[in-house]
């Protein structure tokens, strides 16, 4: 079932990244909206799907200040012969235009940005790294190296306390 939806998108030359992108920004609308939340510091973080989300609503959303995304951004032609994760993941044609998950946080360069990543996770820890490396020198370039950080966590594929507290600071 977690792949269904993203394969028929796919086979109608979509993504259904698009739709969960659209609905997370009805959620950031949603939060703009109450009183208790200051619109100007909008952080994103999610682990696994919700990596993939807060790679791309970070990307596409201006409103968000901060992301953290955990378990998620790598190369994918580094990760290809592995896993690509779920047809969902993906925008339709991204390979074919060259557009790795460093792209999307380059968009908003330099927007702070840090990698929450799993050694022993399913995602190839040298591809995160390798991914974050070529995303760190753009920062750097920019000269706002400090802006782009990883955390390389010794465990499996998780959202765990080390994870989370380290998205926490991050935003903070």
């Amino acid at each position: 079932m977690h792949m269904q939806e993203g394969v028929a998108a796919i086979l109608l030359g979509e993504g259904l990244i698009r739709t969960f992108v659209w609905d997370a920004m009805r959620a950031l609308d949603y939060l703009e909206s109450r009183p208790e939340v200051d619109p100007v510091r909008l952080a994103v973080t999610g682990n696994s799907g919700g990596g993939t989300q807060t790679t791309y609503l970070f990307a596409l959303d201006h409103r968000l200040k901060v992301a953290a995304p955990s378990c998620y951004v790598q190369l994918l032609n580094r990760q290809i012969w592995d896993s690509l994760g779920d047809a969902e993941q993906q925008f339709y044609g991204q390979l074919a235009v060259g557009l790795e998950h460093p792209s999307f946080y380059l968009m908003r360069a330099p927007a702070p940005v840090k990698i929450l990543a799993s050694t022993h996770d399913f995602f190839q820890i040298d591809a995160v790294w390798e991914g974050f490396r070529y995303m760190k020198r753009h920062y750097t370039d920019l000269g706002f190296s400090e802006r782009a950080d990883i955390l390389e966590n010794n465990a499996d594929h998780n959202y765990d306390r080390t994870q989370r507290e380290a998205a926490n600071q991050w935003v903070h």
